[in-house]
């Protein structure tokens, strides 16, 4: 028997890890590790699993004990707690194979021993996963290359929701899958290159089977379906969500679905309503930019279409969806070549007129295997020592590119970044970010199917929110009156207001914060550049400096704390010019 230990990396803070919320909500982590519970179905019976969430549990080192081999799956935001966990298991003297996005695109920058496997677990995985196990242990690093090939997904195996039942509960949201790849031809995005241009989509039943299974297991509530654009094949998707709606209608809608689509599916009403019909909630467009000419210069077509062909603006299709279907999410770039002087001013303006709450806005990156990379990669533009994340928001100070303005002129980072921190300060101030979801919840002409029940979980959630934010917060009058004005309107929307309120809870803690270490760490990079003159008005202005940032890293909070860099270095300066003699 093969003892496998299957590890998923701790998330870093992000404003999609929802920390703050989570933390009302009296959970762990948003996602299970949908990738691992996959690959544990592919392991043949003489393997035993072990799973280990590090957002949920500590990875001990008995679990490397037991161990005989470590699998792990990462995403872009992982790097440093995939090295760790690489680091231990060569210190267990326990081999590695770590696949996902994050080794398939960057692994020659990843630190360690481990066996990269490059693309997807269909190709080959258990294969050579049985030649690794059959040799000595040996440090050293190799890389399996299937990228490039996409098979069907009829024969890809349930995910194995059982390994969750100890830790269901500490879970925000599940996750599912209905196809894989995009048809769309964004110059910014892999994901055609990961997964295919082509959607491939699961046979009917084959998603019914796992609902079943999270049912039996006791899931009553949100779920996400994972894919990436899960409408890249309408006419084959219809059928499946007829069959959801269905089983939804026979399990009394105990589950509630969102999803990433692109604004294609505006111009099938039908599709529209099937989704509704089985229980989408919300739904996460790529909007990108609102600037034409941003996204023809990024190939978005898919958000592009003139008003005269179709009657309605993007903005307009925005607005018409969330009143009549679902919650629209969005993201949004700054940085493409085009973008205008004022594409902050845009962005802010068109995410208040479509209503939409959660808009994660981020500077481009340039992703290994997309168009951009080619482009900027061609005319020297390419900062390869940058790894883009995925992130957004304003944790990113450096660019993985060189900026231009739509003159074609070179520009500094700060530029970009600047203009996105000006949008996150905007869209996520509370008074913007309540008005922005009072407007779409009192404008929809149609309520989820899936509405929240009234459950003593629920009533717990609410009451944590009506302590955390109506209480403790800041902007406490502006949240009560949200609920108010939310409970004139109709008394059945509170159980949504309530949520669309911790959500916002995390978001606007993210960007207060980040702001305060952003404000931080820029005094720090001033202090520690200027001149170690010794004269006296040298040491009484760089005295008045170093306590005042002290004052302003003292109303950091502790979770972000770790996020400033530099400080030791300061202090050690300070000492260095007034220690006492």
């Amino acid at each position: 028997m093969t003892n496998a230990l299957l590890v998923y990396p701790r998330n870093p803070k992000t404003f999609w890890s929802y920390d703050a919320a989570l933390e009302i909500a009296g959970k762990k982590s948003m996602f299970p590790p949908t990738g691992l519970l996959t690959i544990a179905s592919y392991l043949p019976e003489n393997y035993k699993v072990r799973l280990i969430d590090e957002n949920v549990n500590k990875l001990m080192d008995s679990d490397l004990e037991w161990a005989d081999v470590v699998l792990t799956s990462s995403m872009g935001i992982h790097k440093q707690s995939l090295e760790n966990i690489i680091e231990r298991s060569n210190a267990h003297q326990k081999p590695v194979m770590a696949g996902g996005p994050l080794p398939t695109q960057y692994h020659d920058k990843i630190k360690g021993n481990a066996i990269f496997f490059l693309g997807e677990a269909e190709n080959g995985f258990v294969e050579e996963l049985d030649a690794i196990i059959k040799k000595d242990y040996v440090a050293e690093r190799a890389v399996i290359d299937k990228r490039g090939r996409f098979k069907s997904l009829n024969h890809t195996p349930l995910q194995r929701f059982e390994l969750l039942e100890k830790t269901l509960k500490d879970y925000q949201v599940m996750a599912v899958q209905i196809t894989r790849g995009c048809p769309e031809h964004c110059t910014f995005c892999n994901i055609g290159s990961l997964y295919g241009y082509k959607t491939r989509i699961k046979e009917k039943g084959r998603l019914i089977a796992e609902l079943d299974e999270l049912y039996r297991i006791g899931w009553r509530g949100s779920i996400m379906i994972v894919d990436d654009n899960v409408a890249g094949n309408q006419d084959a998707l219809i059928p499946i969500l007829k069959e959801i709606s269905e089983w939804q209608k026979l399990h009394e809608y105990c589950f509630s679905f969102f999803t990433q689509a692109s604004l294609r599916i505006y111009d099938n009403k039908e599709l529209m309503e099937v989704i509704y019909q089985a229980g989408f909630d919300q739904i996460f467009f790529g909007l990108e930019s609102p600037s034409i000419e941003s996204l023809r210069s990024a190939g978005a077509q898919k958000n592009i279409k003139e008003k005269s062909k179709t009657g309605m603006s993007m903005a307009e299709k925005v607005k018409y969806i969330g009143e009549n279907y679902f919650k629209p999410q969005s993201g949004f770039i700054i940085g493409f070549d085009k973008d205008p002087d004022n594409i902050d001013e845009m962005m802010i303006n068109f995410i208040r007129e479509t209503r939409i709450s959660v808009a994660m806005v981020g500077p481009l990156g340039i992703l290994p295997d997309t168009a951009d990379y080619t482009r900027f990669s061609r005319e020297g533009r390419l900062i390869k020592d940058i790894i883009y994340s995925g992130d957004t928001g304003v944790f990113t100070r450096q660019l993985s590119y060189i900026p231009h303005n739509s003159k074609g002129q070179e520009i500094g980072s700060d530029v970009v970044t600047n203009k996105v921190k000006k949008v996150l300060e905007s869209i996520y101030s509370p008074k913007e970010y309540f008005s922005r979801t009072l407007d779409f919840i009192i404008n929809r002409k149609r309520k989820p199917l899936s509405m929240m029940k009234i459950n003593p979980f629920k009533i717990w959630v609410a009451l944590k929110s009506f302590y955390t934010q109506g209480i403790k917060s800041s902007y406490r009058n502006i949240y009560w009156d949200y609920l108010w004005k939310v409970s004139r309107h109709d008394l059945k929307d509170i159980p949504d207001a309530i949520s669309y309120g911790v959500e916002g809870h995390h978001l606007i803690t993210m960007t207060k914060e980040t702001l305060k270490v952003d404000d931080v760490n820029r005094d720090i990079e001033k202090i520690l550049a200027a001149e170690e003159p010794k004269h006296h008005e040298y040491l009484e202005r760089f005295k008045r400096e170093f306590k005042e940032l002290i004052k302003k890293h003292r109303r950091i909070k502790k979770d972000f704390k770790p996020d400033v860099n530099g400080l030791d270095k300061l202090k050690d300066r300070y000492s260095k010019l007034f220690k006492k003699k």
